[in-house]
C-alpha cells in the first residue's frame, strides 16, 4: 500500500480493526495513516 501511494500520489485509505490494547491501537492507527491515508474502522 505504501509503494502504491508513493507511486500514484493518491492517498489510499486502509481498513483497520480496533485492538484490545489502547496503546497498540494508537500505534496501529498512526502506522496506517503515516502516508496520508485516513484509516477506516471496520
Amino acid at each position: 500500500m505504501h509503494a502504491a501511494n508513493a507511486h500514484t500520489g493518491m492517498a489510499i485509505d486502509p481498513v483497520y480493526r480496533r485492538l484490545h490494547s489502547a496503546g497498540a491501537d494508537r500505534f496501529a492507527y498512526e502506522a496506517r495513516s503515516q502516508f496520508g491515508g485516513q484509516p477506516i474502522l471496520m
